[in-house]
């Protein structure tokens, strides 16, 4: 079927955002990170060639980092090859700031067409509805302008590698699950894809603290949903073994030689929380946008918006977000 002049005129403003996104990436400058870890330095050698952290489970040794083991692999990995293959385009100084902006270019379309894909339900970015929830995400990636309040990629490239890249990777993760909460009709997964995902929740479990804390609250809420009657048991055992890879995950975290010096006590990090909540609150339009958009929420008028209404329960839906919400800067402390 002959696509409609809508459709391209869509997907050319969305290309013509992504190609400025990409100057924009191209220009900011390198952050200090970089060098210790792309060399990398003698402590994340050691991440390097302790991928699980057994030495600081059975040895107790401590040194940086010691459960982000992937994502110093990916940075490292990437740095080491995609500025070389460049070095036939541009010069050897501008091929790092070129594989910079490629780096974060790739994960802002990622993240935006997964964004889209939760939205419609649906990955079939041919389609005008899809097409038109990725346009509408788009400006929420400020790149300039608005970064510092509501920037979901980071000037530093270290940052996205670490964050933007994992949060992406677990949205990937959690998409069938999603499917099979809130669309009638989801096929029960494959072994094809339960493989796929048991791969992916080692990679994730192993990116950093942020991603355990997010999963630990997701598994308790999908369970729970459970109990009603949702989700598909495959992909709940599933995410309940992620969860136990998460909790090791955490505990070898408690090694990590670069909270050494700086430790906070938990009750200071406790009664710092109201002044960090007031200040994302009052500084920043992401929390409120997004309080605003659940209170008005409705399914889009599309197929799979009209499937979401349908298995939508408000049981669910408004209130494990709400939940989630509220859990998440609440327990944040006690694993950041």
């Amino acid at each position: 079927m002959p696509k409609s002049f809508l459709y391209w005129a869509l997907l050319m403003l969305l290309l013509a955002d992504t190609g400025y996104s990409f100057l924009q990436h191209y220009r900011m400058p390198l952050d200090g990170d970089m060098a210790a870890i792309i060399w990398p330095s003698e402590g994340y050698r050691q991440v390097l060639n302790d991928p699980f952290g057994w030495r600081a489970v059975f040895q107790g040794e401590t040194y940086p980092a010691p459960n982000r083991f992937f994502a110093h692999l990916g940075m490292t990995t990437w740095f080491r090859n995609v500025p070389l293959w460049l070095q036939g385009l541009v010069s050897p100084i501008d091929s790092i700031y070129a594989a910079c902006a490629l780096a974060k270019t790739g994960m802002q379309v990622f993240l935006i067409l997964l964004l889209a894909a939760y939205i419609t339900g649906s990955g079939r970015f041919w389609e005008k509805g899809f097409l038109g929830a990725a346009i509408l995400v788009a400006p929420l990636f400020q790149t300039a302008g608005y970064n510092q309040v509501m920037g979901i990629i980071d000037k530093s490239v270290t940052y996205s590698f670490f964050y933007a890249l994992p949060l992406g990777l677990l949205m990937w993760y959690l998409f069938p699950l999603y499917r099979s909460f809130y669309l009638e009709g989801t096929r029960r997964p494959g072994p094809i894809l339960l493989i796929f995902l048991a791969l992916l929740a080692i990679v994730l479990a192993f990116n950093g603290p942020l991603i355990p804390g997010v999963v630990f609250i997701v598994a308790i809420l999908a369970l729970w949903n459970r109990g009603r009657g949702t989700g598909q048991k495959p992909l709940l055992v599933s995410l309940a073994l992620f969860g136990v890879l998460c909790a090791y995950s955490f505990y070898v975290g408690r090694f990590n030689g670069e909270n050494l010096s700086h430790e906070i006590p938990m009750i200071e990090r406790y009664l710092r929380l109201p002044e960090g909540l007031f200040w994302q609150f009052a500084r920043k339009p992401g929390p409120v946008l997004l309080l605003a958009r659940s209170v008005a929420e409705r399914p889009p008028d599309t197929k799979n918006g009209a499937r979401l209404r349908r298995a939508e329960n408000p049981a669910n839906t408004r209130v494990d977000r709400p939940v989630f919400g509220a859990f998440h800067p609440l327990a944040a402390p006690g694993w950041v």
